[in-house]
């Protein structure tokens, strides 16, 4: 079944790839962090993106969340998730868009801040 989802997302990629043009992309590979602590929790988020198909605009995009919940005034044992998503190049807004779960990153013009949503990531690692 695994196997399977794979590969159709695999087929998925490879057809979508055809006609984007990303030679105006250059500089979002990399890894990209962000911090937040408030009342509720305290968490650091990763996302770390590759390119899958360069001409073809699409990228590999592996989002790692790690959090620690706050209850009663007492840290709670870690916990973790991670997602792995295909995203799209747009150049004219100059970001990455995925179908799965339809998030949106926004990428500043030098490539060293990223948007999901509101959340800033900062660039930390540049894939080479």
């Amino acid at each position: 079944m695994v196997k399977k989802c794979f590969a159709m997302m695999l087929i998925t990629v490879i057809i979508s790839s055809c006609g984007a043009s990303t030679e105006n992309s250059p500089g979002i590979e990399g890894a990209y962090i962000a911090f937040s602590n408030n009342e509720f929790s305290i968490t650091k988020d990763t996302i770390s993106i590759s390119v899958l198909n360069k001409k073809g605009g699409t990228y590999f995009i592996q989002h790692r969340a790690g959090y620690q919940r706050i209850r009663k005034g007492r840290l709670q044992e870690k916990e973790s998730k991670e997602t792995n998503l295909i995203g799209h190049w747009q150049e004219g807004p100059r970001q990455l868009k995925t179908e799965k779960l339809g998030r949106v990153y926004s990428f500043s013009e030098d490539g060293r801040l990223l948007l999901m949503g509101t959340v800033p990531y900062t660039k930390i690692k540049t894939k080479e």
